[in-house]
């Protein structure tokens, strides 16, 4: 027996009772040469402080690429804490990804 789901049906429903989750942590992984070299996770509250964990000179990279932490702490803060990517960047050998869950 086949079933079938409306999903625009689930949808209003689901937005209706506002039955998202909200996200508790906050993650940190850097990769080198596609090996993890820090996997690091943050009670959700640090995300006010997350650019406190990047490094220098990546920051400065962010800097000059115009991201700008407050934007993304507010976007995230407007979304009501749906679990996201935060930023996804490359700077130099490393690969930054640091997202809420």
């Amino acid at each position: 027996m086949l079933y079938s789901v409306d999903y625009n049906l689930c949808w209003r429903y689901s937005s209706k009772m506002n039955t998202h989750i909200k996200a508790s942590a906050l993650r940190i992984q850097i990769k080198r040469q596609q090996v993890i070299t820090v996997d690091l996770k943050f009670p959700i509250f640090t995300l006010s402080v997350m650019d406190s964990f990047i490094p220098e000179k990546a920051q400065t990279y962010l800097n000059e690429s115009s991201i700008d932490f407050k934007d993304i702490i507010q976007r995230i803060e407007d979304s009501n804490y749906i679990p996201q990517s935060v930023m996804d960047f490359h700077h130099e050998e490393k690969h930054f990804s640091i997202w809420i869950e």
